[in-house]
Order: C-alpha cells, then structure tokens, then sequence
C-alpha cells in the first residue's frame, strides 16, 4: 500500500472523524520499516502487533540465541 491508499483508508469512513495528515504520515513512516514508501503485508502486520502490545520483551526467551 501507497502512504496515498493508507490515509484514504484511514479517512473513508467518517468525514467528521478524519485523521490529520501528520498523525497519518507519522504512522505510515512507522510502518514503513524498509523506507520504500510502500507497507507490505509484513510491515503492516509487525506494526499491527506492535501497536497492539503484543510483542513481549520479558517472555524469558532469547529469539537471537540459537
């Protein structure tokens, strides 16, 4: 997806409720983790868990060691 196709799809539902541009352009630079400017599936699912607060730093495991 295009930073233009996000923020019309932030802003289609409700005109009264619209998302101001630099909220928009903030969260699409967050999801845009390789700076292509487009957010692929993964992009947008990583940021969706980290918003989300699903990611867990102290679960006790170490995802770098073998």
């Amino acid at each position: 997806m295009s930073r233009k196709h996000v923020t019309r799809r932030m802003n289609e539902t409700l005109h009264q409720e619209r998302t101001p541009g630099h909220i928009t352009a903030r969260l699409f630079k967050e999801m845009d983790l390789d700076r292509n400017g487009k957010v692929n599936l993964k992009e947008f699912l990583f940021a969706m868990i980290r918003w989300a607060g699903l990611e867990t730093e102290d679960d006790g495991s170490d995802e770098t060691s073998p």
